[in-house]
């Protein structure tokens, strides 16, 4: 049966995540399973009020989609993570940061990097500047980066490539991009505040 693979719940400490994973968005490596997020369990540094995207496993995509061409990303829709407001597209989510929050410097995850399949990627110092460097190029070039990067996650986990790629039509011109890392297996017990690394995005790619 399809899981969110080593992926526990810090609400109640489940280790089989099926169907549904809520990630918090502003948390470092905070995950709740459906009955949690539905009863806004909060546990450690946690606010019910922080900004969470839905992930489906390849079984929730399956009943999701109902014989539909599955996406990529294991999401149908994204969640902005500075406000909350959740329903965006791909493109809708770009330029929803552009116009409202080019601003906030604050630390955020990115909700179309976490998308991809066995990615764990890192709290953001400016989310606007991640958008402009790595989700603003051409739907080819951002299809064949992120065609590469989930056949190398399918690889390394033993999945076929052809279970978890979706038509071309889905891909728009904001898609994740292909650096996101696979997670790794839990080596260190230190506190969360020591584990976290950040990103700095705050150059301008484009003006060098």
């Amino acid at each position: 049966m399809a899981s969110h693979a080593s992926i526990c719940c810090d609400g109640c400490g489940n280790e089989n995540l099926l169907g549904y994973r809520f990630k918090c968005l502003k948390c470092a490596d905070y995950d709740l399973c459906r009955t949690c997020y539905d009863r806004k369990v909060v546990t450690m540094n946690h606010h019910w009020g922080h900004a969470m995207q839905c992930l489906l496993d390849e079984e929730a995509k399956r009943l999701h989609f109902a014989g539909e061409p599955m996406p990529v990303l294991c999401a149908d829709s994204f969640t902005c993570p500075v406000c909350g407001i959740m329903g965006h597209s791909e493109v809708d989510l770009a330029k929803h940061v552009d116009e409202e929050h080019r601003d906030f410097c604050g630390l955020v995850i990115c909700p179309l990097c976490v998308a991809v399949p066995s990615a764990h990627p890192d709290l953001l110092r400016n989310i606007w500047q991640h958008f402009r460097n790595l989700h603003r190029s051409t739907p080819s070039m951002l299809r064949d980066a992120l065609l590469d990067n989930v056949g190398r996650y399918a690889r390394e986990a033993g999945t076929e490539e052809s279970a978890i790629v979706g038509p071309s039509s889905f891909w728009g011109p904001y898609c994740a991009h292909a650096t996101a890392q696979p997670l790794a297996p839990l080596t260190s017990l230190a506190p969360l505040a020591q584990q976290v690394r950040f990103i700095d995005e705050s150059s301008d790619e484009d003006d060098a």
